[in-house]
């Protein structure tokens, strides 16, 4: 069964449930193997409620809750979690002081599951704090950014396997990670745009600890769409550390679209 609801509780905010459940787990695979659920490993049901301009006109507010049912074969329901609440703040760009702006994001989520799996332990729960500032400008052609995140983090993880030990501790730690980005595109005659750009990250050296479930950052691989990103992983609970170097070219024309890059790790 699927259900999709949305309603607007007022102009600023709306609500929502998305609802997908099977009377049985196997049902999909064994009678309508052609459905598109079948690529997913569970079935997902969530509720949210969002909206903007809860203290300042620019800021955005996410409450969601998350439930899963194990939808392919040797998928086991008591390792697939259950995410209750995640809460997501947002006050939007603010300028400091002429092309300098600051973003402020806060994120507190809290996931459980009724076993350990190899990655992940029984809980956790997470405080986040995001003070992301920025720089933008132009000279002639060229586009100059710089980019500065200093990530502050609150874990408390309960069982969490690492060898043949189960620990449960908290964690506080303080990232900071500052990029600058030069590109400067130009058209030629016959109306093609090649766009250079280099990239430098200048981040701290700090490990990543394994004592802490990667709840977001799930898939580790590095696509082209954040390489010039101060962190490239595609959730923030793990550090992208280090620092880099990157070039890369993008040409464009009508219907192509055409890019590279390389990079080094310093």
């Amino acid at each position: 069964m699927t259900l999709d609801i949305k309603k607007n509780i007022n102009r600023n905010f709306q609500t929502g449930l998305n609802l997908n459940v099977a009377t049985s787990g196997s049902y999909i695979r064994n009678y309508d193997p052609t459905d598109k659920l079948n690529v997913f490993s569970s079935l997902t049901t969530s509720a949210y409620v969002d909206g903007y301009s809860v203290w300042d006109e620019k800021d955005l507010l996410t409450i969601e809750t998350y439930n899963f049912q194990a939808a392919k074969k040797n998928t086991d329901q008591k390792k697939i979690p259950i995410v209750a609440p995640v809460v997501d703040y947002n006050t939007g760009n603010k300028l400091l002081y002429d092309k300098i702006s600051l973003q402020n994001s806060f994120l507190f989520y809290n996931i459980y599951r009724d076993i350990k799996t190899d990655d992940h332990g029984i809980r956790q729960t997470r405080l986040n704090y995001d003070a992301n500032i920025s720089y933008q400008d132009f000279w002639k052609n060229s586009r100059i950014r710089f980019e500065s995140i200093v990530q502050t983090d609150f874990y408390s993880t309960f069982k969490k396997q690492i060898n043949n030990d189960y620990v449960s501790d908290e964690h506080y730690r303080i990232f900071p990670m500052t990029g600058l980005l030069i590109d400067n595109p130009f058209i030629s005659k016959n109306d093609t745009i090649f766009n250079p750009s280099i990239f430098l990250s200048i981040n701290g050296s700090n490990n990543n600890t394994n004592e802490i479930s990667n709840e977001l950052t799930t898939d580790n691989e590095f696509d082209l769409s954040r390489f010039f990103s101060v962190n490239r992983y595609t959730g923030n609970d793990k550090f992208d550390n280090g620092q880099r170097l990157g070039y890369g070219l993008n040409i464009k024309k009508e219907n192509f679209d055409f890019n590279i890059a390389q990079g080094y790790q310093i």
